[in-house]
């Protein structure tokens, strides 16, 4: 058993354990770094696009990965985070910020 990331397992073992216990109570807030999921949905996914011409694919991609959590979690609340445009505190805090 492994709580993972976009970039894989985060951790292993009784710790993961312990917080996938807690994860899965009814009273559970999940959020979704919806930057991170829209920036690997649009480089792994081919080049779709609709009718009009449109790109589509990283939504396409954005959307499977959030429904595919929703199926797998028992959560009552989630919310998909964005990082602000431009520079943050944390650019300030770490000169190699992204």
């Amino acid at each position: 058993m492994a709580i993972e990331s976009a970039l894989g397992p985060v951790l292993t073992g009784d710790a993961c354990k312990d917080i996938q216990a807690n994860f899965m109570s009814d009273n559970t807030l999940v959020l979704i770094d919806g930057s991170s999921y829209l920036y690997r949905a649009f480089h792994a996914l081919p080049k779709l696009s609709n009718s009009r011409g449109d790109p589509t694919g990283a939504v396409h991609g954005v959307l499977n990965m959030i429904n595919k959590l929703v199926r797998e979690q028992s959560s009552e609340h989630i919310a998909v985070v964005f990082d602000a445009p431009g520079k943050t505190f944390r650019d300030e805090i770490f000169a190699e910020y992204k």
